[in-house]
Parts: C-alpha cells; structure tokens; sequence
C-alpha cells in the first residue's frame, strides 16, 4: 500500500556488534537477564545475541507485542514497527486464527 510509510530500516554493521549484546533498530541491549526467562526458550533469543537482530525481532513475534514491552525494559524502547512487519503478522493471524496453539 502506497499510503503506508515505512521506516528507514537501522541495521547495525557485524563488524561493530559486540557478541554479547543483542541489536534492533539500531539500539543495542544487554538482554542476558531476561534468556532465562524469553518465552520462546532460550536458543530462540539467543540466535540473535551479537548481530543485528531486528528483523528476527519483529517478525517472529506475529501474536502480540509483549516483546516490544520487554525491549524497554532493558533499553531504549523500539519505535512502532514497520508495517511491512505489521502485514505479515496479520497475515499470520489471518492464517492461523486459534493463534500460537495451533
């Protein structure tokens, strides 16, 4: 949709990531205290920590947007997602209406 604005996307270079850090939107966080505790387990988290993370960020949380709470938490909070993101989480919806159990 051409009404749509997206955001310029922030990808931070590997070269400048610090391995133990996690990388979205630009902004890096310290997100060792909460792997224990990620939802998804923690070699989901973990396959983001020390690179640029954003599109893992934002397109393996299709349910809601918990993660976004979580994020600011332990930083800077993310800016609202791109619709690009936006569309495919609805069409994830959309394709599985009984949500994460199915």
């Amino acid at each position: 949709d051409s009404s749509l604005k997206q955001q310029p996307l922030t990808v931070v270079p590997q070269e400048k990531c610090d391995p133990n850090l996690w990388y979205i939107h630009g902004q890096s966080y310290d997100l060792s205290g909460f792997v224990a505790k990620h939802p998804g387990g923690q070699l989901a988290i973990l396959s983001g920590r020390g690179r640029d993370c954003t599109a893992l960020f934002e397109s393996y949380h299709p349910w809601n947007d918990k993660h976004r709470k979580v994020l600011k938490a332990f930083g800077p909070a993310a800016p609202a997602p791109d619709p690009f993101y936006e569309e495919i989480k609805a069409k994830v919806r959309e394709a599985y209406p009984g949500g994460s159990k199915e």
